[in-house]
C-alpha cells in the first residue's frame, strides 16, 4: 500500500490485500510512509512484512516517531528513502525533471543543493574507504 487512505480503516484495507495473499495473486503486505500506529494496527490484521519510508543521512524523523521502533518490536523490515541523492544518480538539479516533486524539496533547491551534494561526496568516499559501496564518486 504506497500511499494511507484516510478515509478508509486500515484494517480494512490490509483484510483485502490479506485476502489477496490467501489466493496467492499477492505475496507479501508492504506500507509506505505510515505512522507506528497504523503498522501496529495493520500488522494485527495480517504480517506486515516490510514498510517503507524516507529514511536517511537527511530525514530523520522516523526515529523520533517511534516507528523504527515499532518495526523492531514487530520484526518487520524497512526500506529506507533518500529520495535519490545517496544514489549517485543526481548530481545537478538539471537531473531532475522539470516536474520533479523533488524540486520543492529544501535540499534539492539550489541554495542546499550543491552543499548536500558535496556532503554525499564525502560520505561516498567514506564508504569507499570502508568498502562497503559499490558506486565511485568522481
Amino acid at each position: 500500500m504506497h500511499r494511507l487512505d484516510k478515509n478508509t480503516p486500515i484494517e480494512e484495507t490490509i483484510e483485502a490485500i490479506s485476502d489477496l495473499v490467501k489466493e496467492g495473486k499477492v505475496g507479501y503486505i508492504g506500507l509506505s510512509e505510515v505512522s507506528s500506529e497504523t503498522i501496529k494496527r495493520a500488522d494485527a490484521v495480517h504480517p506486515v512484512t516490510a514498510v517503507q519510508s524516507e529514511y536517511s543521512l537527511f530525514e530523520r524523523t522516523v526515529e523520533d516517531r517511534g516507528v523504527l521502533q515499532t518495526l523492531n518490536e514487530l520484526g518487520i523490515g524497512y526500506a529506507p528513502l533518500g529520495r535519490g541523492f545517496l544514489s549517485g544518480q543526481i548530481r545537478s538539479i538539471g537531473d531532475l525533471p522539470e516536474d520533479d516533486f523533488r524540486r520543492a524539496i529544501p535540499r534539492f533547491q539550489e541554495e542546499y543543493f550543491y552543499k548536500n551534494i558535496e556532503l554525499v561526496k564525502a560520505i561516498g568516499g567514506l564508504s569507499e574507504e570502508k568498502n562497503v559501496t559499490h558506486r565511485s564518486w568522481p
